[in-house]
């Protein structure tokens, strides 16, 4: 990181201003935001069509949840909505959701409309304070109410620097998102292929050089912080003091919503019963390299293989079926150097997703003053 803010004077800038400040006022909503619910109220026609609103507390964007005649819809008296209000809920799973109109909608009160005081905020600032602030409501209300007032959301505290320092932190919070975003894009469209040659190679089924072994559970009470990975169906999901089976080694989900992801540790680890793990048929002659064969199982498409219920799960036998291709070893090792090459690049995109996501948050508590 310190390289870094070498190379970026703002960002460099920006985390002195936060070092330095330390702690800027904490203001209410009330002032930087005016509640427009009393003056927007209104009756709907019957021949007039309307919107109902829904919002992505993920995304914070609004959408239409609803298109209707006024004539169909039995509470006549709503709130107007208009482009470029604050949006806020307040009401059930909507609690603390916001986003920007984009159009007219029309809310029964489940949704609040306000105006954004520009001179004393900026509106992308806002929204950077907002999701921390509303996670502050939350922990405050410990009366499991499902509905916020909208006293109790103007009497939210945010931090509230100068303008020029707000307009800063918008324009390098949203550099870092744009980073996101790329990496996301990148790492979501990369997949692993092994490439086709020429002569093409004999296929074969993956049950002829390799068996899937179970793995043995390990509840968490029973862990040892340790040294070895464990690997559950999708994932690592902890630490051991033992290993069940030497590095390096191929694992692949058994059960669950991430059975047939496919995953490789160069480290000796243990692996729970929600997943398999691979061993090689003959290590005396190997026909198979043990990280081609990896390359080969990641390439293909296992997830396909997913039985159906509450609880999905993948047969080892199916995959035993699979063919993959069987060059010579020695095209196996430039294929592994290859796809190891590439695997390499992807690590380095998601580095620079975390390095940026972990900025967005050193930004974050600066400003909050932790």
């Amino acid at each position: 990181d310190s390289e870094i803010l070498k190379k970026d004077k703002r960002l460099g800038k920006l985390f002195e201003i936060l070092k330095e400040t330390r702690t800027f006022p904490f203001v209410p909503l009330s002032q930087v935001l005016t509640d427009l619910s009393e003056e927007r109220k209104f009756e709907l026609e019957d021949d007039k069509v309307y919107c109902d609103p829904t919002i992505s507390t993920k995304t914070n964007t609004i959408t239409v949840s609803n298109e209707v005649a006024g004539a169909d819809l039995k509470v006549k008296k709503r709130i107007l909505i208009q482009p470029g209000d604050l949006v806020v809920g307040k009401m059930h799973t909507q609690n603390g959701a916001f986003a920007i109109a984009d159009k007219e909608y029309v809310s029964t009160g489940t949704f609040i409309p306000f105006q954004i005081n520009e001179s004393a905020i900026n509106p992308k600032y806002l929204f950077i304070s907002l999701k921390p602030a509303f996670y502050q409501l939350g922990n405050v209300d410990a009366t499991g109410r499902e509905t916020y007032t909208t006293d109790e959301i103007l009497n939210i505290q945010i931090p509230l620097p100068p303008l020029e320092v707000q307009n800063e932190i918008v324009e390098i919070v949203e550099t870092q998102r744009r980073i996101v975003e790329g990496a996301d894009g990148i790492v979501g469209n990369f997949k692993l292929v092994i490439p086709k040659l020429n002569p093409e190679p004999q296929m074969i089924e993956v049950g002829s050089v390799c068996n899937f072994v179970y793995g043995d559970p390990l509840p968490e009470a029973q862990r040892s912080e340790g040294e070895f990975p464990v690997y559950g169906a999708g994932n690592i999901i902890g630490t051991h003091n033992k290993y069940l089976t030497k590095g390096p080694a191929i694992i692949m989900g058994r059960r669950g919503a991430t059975s047939g992801t496919v995953m490789y540790s160069d480290k000796s680890c243990w692996i729970i019963d929600t997943a398999f793990y691979a061993k090689i048929k003959s290590e005396k002659e190997p026909i198979i390299l043990f990280k081609y064969l990896y390359y080969a199982l990641k390439s293909l498409n296992l997830f396909k293989y997913q039985n159906g219920g509450a609880m999905p799960g993948v047969n080892r036998n199916d995959i035993y079926k699979e063919k993959i291709p069987l060059p010579t070893t020695e095209v196996q090792q430039k294929i592994i150097e290859e796809l190891d090459r590439q695997v390499y690049t992807i690590d380095g995109v998601r580095i620079l997703k975390f390095d940026a996501e972990n900025r967005i948050d050193q930004i974050l508590l600066g400003i909050w003053g932790k």
